[in-house]
């Protein structure tokens, strides 16, 4: 990066720090990209990288008092990226040792009956983390994942922008995952 470029960052960084959101769209337009790349590359699921390239500046969003202007913003946004992406990985970890151990003890009828009462208590715990959704955030929810509708088609049938369906969306599955990830650490607990 050349002097001047370092200058309009610091410049942007500043800005930034004042809660301007201009220039948080800029530092967005500016680095979106590859961080979507650093962690669909790692991941290789491009529906959670999108997800989580948001999470990363939502994250900067948050904590833009505490940016300094005269550090490196590529490092910084980097290691929200890679935080983000351990954490993922760590719970994917903590999700296949859970299944093997499901699969280790799952050989009688028994064993059969305890799974489908886990697996009737799991759709529950999921029920009620979307049931206690704003009705709004439900209803779209409801209608991508049930309806398979897409965006686009729940827009204009509720006469809403896009771009709040892809909001309302993005919150549903961060509040899943915060919940199921709640619910692994509980049950992991025990195994």
């Amino acid at each position: 990066m050349d002097i001047e470029n370092k200058q309009d960052e610091k410049t942007l960084l500043r800005r930034l720090r004042k809660g301007d959101s201009e220039s948080f769209l800029e530092l967005y337009d500016k680095y979106a990209g590859r961080i979507y790349n650093f962690i669909s590359s790692i991941l290789a699921d491009k529906s959670l990288a999108e997800d989580m390239t948001q999470d990363c500046f939502m994250k900067v969003w948050e904590k833009r008092e505490n940016i300094d202007p005269e550090g490196r913003f590529v490092a910084y946004i980097y290691t929200i990226a890679r935080h983000f992406v351990y954490k993922e990985t760590r719970k994917r970890l903590l999700g296949e040792r859970f299944l093997s151990y499901e699969k280790a003890n799952s050989n009688s009828a028994e064993d059969t009956t305890t799974n489908e009462m886990n697996r009737k208590y799991i759709e529950e715990r999921i029920g009620k983390i979307i049931g206690g959704f704003p009705e709004a955030m439900k209803r779209i929810y409801l209608m991508n994942t049930r309806e398979g509708k897409k965006p686009s088609q729940i827009a204009e049938e509720l006469g809403i922008s896009v771009k709040t369906v892809d909001t309302q969306l993005y919150r549903a599955r961060k509040a899943l995952r915060k919940g199921i990830d709640d619910f692994l650490c509980f049950l992991l607990f025990f195994i």
